[in-house]
C-alpha cells in the first residue's frame, strides 16, 4: 500500500512539475517568437480588472483587456497582453488598466501565419524569469528522486563524513530560494523587474555555491 502511494505522488509531483516546467519555457518561446512578428496600430476597447478568490482565501486580479486591430483589410479583436500571463496582485492589474485606457492606440504584434493570433507587449520580463525560478525546487526534487532510484537508492554522500557540501549546498538552495521568493513576493506581488528576475537567480547561485564551497573547506580543515 506505501509503494502504491509513494508511485501516485510521484506521478502526481511529476506531472504537475513538468506541466509548469512546460507552460514556463513555451511563454518564454512565445514571447521571444512575438518580438519579430509584424505590427499594426490598434484600439483598446475594453479594460477591466477581474477579481477571483485563490484557494488560500486570498484574491487574485486580472486585467483584461480587448483591443480592436485590423490586417490586410480585414478587422481583428484580440485581448491577449501577454503570452503566459497569470493572475497577481492588485497594484499590477491597476498598473496595467492604467496603462491601458479605453480608446487609447496600440501598437499590436501579430503573427503573420495566423493574424488572429496578438499580443501587446512582446519580450521577455521579470515574470518571465522569475517563475522558472519558483519552479526550481519543485524540479531539483524531481531529479534528485529520479538521480537516487538510479543509483539503486544509496546515499549520495557518506553519512559518517563530518560536512557534506552537496547537502550544504541544497540546504542553503531551499532556505535561500524561501527566503528569495517571500521577499519577492511581498515585495512586488511575484511581479519582479527583469534585473530583480535575474537578481534573484544569481543571489540563489551565490547562496549555493557558497555554501558547497565553504563546507568543502571545512571538510579539509578537518
Amino acid at each position: 500500500m506505501k509503494t502504491v502511494f509513494l508511485i501516485v505522488v510521484g506521478l502526481i509531483w511529476t506531472a504537475v512539475t513538468l506541466g509548469g516546467d512546460f507552460f514556463a519555457v513555451n511563454a518564454i518561446r512565445q514571447q521571444l517568437r512575438a518580438e519579430h512578428f509584424p505590427t499594426v496600430t490598434g484600439v483598446i476597447t475594453q479594460n477591466d480588472i477581474e477579481i477571483t478568490r485563490s484557494s488560500k482565501g486570498g484574491s487574485n486580479y486580472t486585467a483584461r483587456l480587448r483591443f480592436s486591430y485590423a490586417v490586410d483589410g480585414r478587422a481583428y479583436v484580440g485581448d491577449r497582453h501577454r503570452y503566459g500571463s497569470y493572475a497577481a496582485s492588485a497594484q499590477h492589474a491597476e498598473a496595467l488598466a492604467s496603462r491601458y485606457p479605453v480608446g487609447a492606440p496600440v501598437i499590436v504584434h501579430f503573427n503573420p501565419d495566423d493574424p488572429a493570433d496578438a499580443i501587446l507587449s512582446p519580450g521577455i520580463d521579470g515574470a518571465d524569469v522569475f517563475v522558472p525560478f519558483f519552479l526550481l525546487p519543485f524540479n531539483l526534487i524531481l531529479f534528485g528522486a529520479v538521480a537516487w532510484l538510479a543509483r539503486g537508492k544509496r546515499p549520495f554522500d557518506d553519512p559518517s563524513a563530518p560536512i557534506s557540501p552537496l547537502s550544504a549546498g541544497i540546504s542553503a538552495f531551499f532556505v535561500g530560494w524561501f527566503v528569495i521568493v517571500f521577499t519577492v513576493a511581498f515585495a512586488s506581488g511575484f511581479d519582479p523587474s527583469l534585473p530583480v528576475a535575474i537578481g534573484a537567480w544569481g543571489a540563489l547561485t551565490a547562496i549555493t555555491f557558497g555554501a558547497a564551497a565553504y563546507a568543502v573547506t571545512q571538510r579539509t580543515a578537518r
